[in-house]
């Protein structure tokens, strides 16, 4: 079901794996979360961004699936992740339904500039130009967008929130 809550329900699961998997190498609750974990929780808002997109049922639908292997050592820390996605909707970047848009990351990235000669310094043009993008102009709204790229560190990861 479109909107039920699936992809919010497998980032609380990651956390709380997170959270079991440095608890169990140290007495201590979990404060703080090391480098790597930091990594593993903030790459999701960037894989939204390239898999999700307006539909007429919910305007953040994954599509796309992802899996997400993380790899612990032999004492329960974790060592590392790898994240594979799978059956992209390809076809959504050339057609996509009325009332529909395509993934997020197209948006993001030209409505990022902060300013209209920032804008005419990178040839950016205006989002209504593209005609893949529904050749309509289009407003973000806090609900439907979940990262700006303003919002980026400089390793290129979401910042924390």
């Amino acid at each position: 079901e479109s909107g039920a809550g699936k992809t919010e329900t497998a980032k609380y699961y990651v956390r709380q794996i997170l959270r079991l998997a440095h608890s169990s190498v140290s007495d201590t609750p979990m404060k703080s979360t090391s480098a790597l974990e930091q990594h593993i929780l903030d790459i999701n808002p960037l894989l939204e961004a390239f898999g999700n997109a307006k539909t007429v049922m919910n305007s953040n639908s994954s599509r796309f699936g992802k899996y997400l292997e993380i790899k612990f050592g032999s004492s329960s820390q974790i060592k590392g992740a790898r994240i594979a996605d799978y059956l992209l909707e390809k076809s959504r970047v050339v057609h996509r339904n009325a009332g529909e848009r395509n993934f997020h990351i197209f948006y993001y990235l030209l409505n990022g500039c902060d300013s209209q000669s920032e804008r005419e310094s990178l040839q950016i043009a205006p989002v209504h130009n593209f005609h893949y993008l529904g050749g309509l102009p289009v407003h973000l709204s806090s609900k439907d967008s979940l990262i700006r790229l303003a919002e980026l560190n400089p390793e290129g990861a979401p910042a924390a929130q």
